[in-house]
């Protein structure tokens, strides 16, 4: 009954309005029941982007995981025909799992749906526009409040910002500052040796200085960096930090959060956000490389570096990190809850990040980043695999605790 409650409120406040109507005519058109019912689906916009997915449309992630999650609960059919290619079944998995995603923040979503599939279908298409405008207009009005804020990005408090950036076709390959920090990390020596050439052949399209698979030198902690382990000092840059609590607390609490509480009406507090994942990360990390790019409008591909690959690769490191209860990204995702939440002002020293200290610390002709990912990964399982069969072995040997005669 709730959800055909939900379903017929919803439906009469689409009578109403459309994807664009303000919110003051909202007020005005459609009682509060109806108004607050459709609201409740329409928030789905806004945490799309942050927290499910960035670049899908929200039609493929609502309409094809509701299906995908039908067949799901069908018994498998054997047809004798070829099997499904992997990528076509890695897709499958992931618009299921996004489905699943947004369904445990609105339990009522597939009994919503079947009202729609039995009655007006159209309706509901119409509804998943809704929720496909608030995700479009979510993503662009934090691109557009973090447009003017490079200022995030500095490591000195003396640096200024170079001021012919304020231009946004000025960033990106075309300007030193914001090369620098889109240059793969392993290749920010030579960078600093030779600017000049690397940016060049950025915008004549190297694919060397433009693939989504090597990490960019803003998504590091430089002091930290190890060309062996790539993992070292990886996504441990402020200015992730910084966009984070922009996006969710406010600018104000940018520089310094003190705050004991967070405010009523932030982003934290309306989609209910009390933690970081790694969907928060890659959506900073997206919004940081649009900050530095320069592109003028939000597009999956800047030159060859496809974007959304770039954010599937973020999310990826986090989720399979996750399900090996891997100690970097358990603490990574612990230091970005303190460091967004709980800490008050910058951390860390000032210590420039152009320091020449790791001049030699190239790794362009070492393996690929997350072959010695996975390698360090498989290193600390086994470690302490071992260091827990020690521990038994020691107790094992230790014998029964004695006891003490009176």
């Amino acid at each position: 009954m709730a959800a055909k409650r939900t379903h017929d409120l919803i439906n009469e406040a689409l009578e109403h309005i459309g994807p664009r109507t303000s919110k003051k005519q909202r007020m005005q058109r459609v009682r509060n029941e109806a108004r607050i019912a459709l609201e409740n689906i329409e928030d789905q916009g806004k945490i799309i982007p942050r927290l499910v997915d960035l670049y899908r449309h929200p039609r493929e992630l609502l309409c094809q995981g509701y299906e995908l999650h039908l067949a799901e609960q069908e018994p498998p059919v054997v047809t004798g025909g070829a099997p499904l290619a992997a990528e076509v079944v890695r897709e499958n998995e992931h618009l299921l799992h996004s489905y699943k995603k947004i369904v445990q923040r609105l339990p009522l979503l597939p009994k919503i749906i079947v009202e729609y599939r039995n009655l007006d279908w159209d309706k509901w298409l119409d509804m998943v526009s809704l929720i496909a405008h608030a995700t479009s207009q979510t993503r662009s009005n934090d691109s557009s409040g973090l447009r003017d804020k490079l200022e995030y990005f500095t490591t000195d408090p003396k640096e200024v910002v170079p001021r012919e950036l304020s231009t946004k076709l000025a960033r990106g390959w075309n300007h030193r500052w914001t090369a620098k920090l889109l240059c793969p990390q392993r290749y920010i020596s030579k960078f600093l040796k030779d600017p000049c050439t690397l940016m060049l052949k950025a915008q004549k399209g190297s694919s060397k200085m433009q693939h989504h698979t090597d990490w960019p030198a803003f998504l590091y902690d430089a002091t930290e960096y190890d060309k062996t382990n790539p993992e070292s000092g990886l996504f441990k840059n402020q200015p992730l930090v910084l966009i984070l609590r922009h996006i969710l607390i406010g600018p104000s609490a940018v520089k310094s959060n003190t705050r004991s509480t967070l405010p009523r009406h932030c982003n934290a507090s309306i989609l209910g956000i009390s933690d970081i994942n790694g969907h928060l990360v890659a959506y900073a990390a997206c919004q940081a490389r649009f900050m530095l790019n320069a592109q003028t409008e939000w597009t999956r591909m800047d030159g060859k570096f496809d974007s959304s690959a770039f954010y599937d690769r973020i999310t990826h490191y986090f989720k399979t990190g996750a399900e090996q209860d891997d100690i970097n990204v358990n603490e990574l995702l612990k230091w970005y809850r303190n460091e967004v939440f709980n800490n008050s002002g910058l951390s860390g020293d000032d210590e420039d990040s152009d320091s020449d200290s790791d001049s030699d610390k190239d790794g362009s002709d070492g393996e690929d980043e997350d072959t010695l990912i996975q390698r360090q990964r498989e290193l600390r399982r086994t470690q302490r695999a071992s260091a827990g069969e020690a521990t038994m072995g020691a107790a094992a040997n230790a014998g029964p605790p004695t006891g003490h005669g009176n």
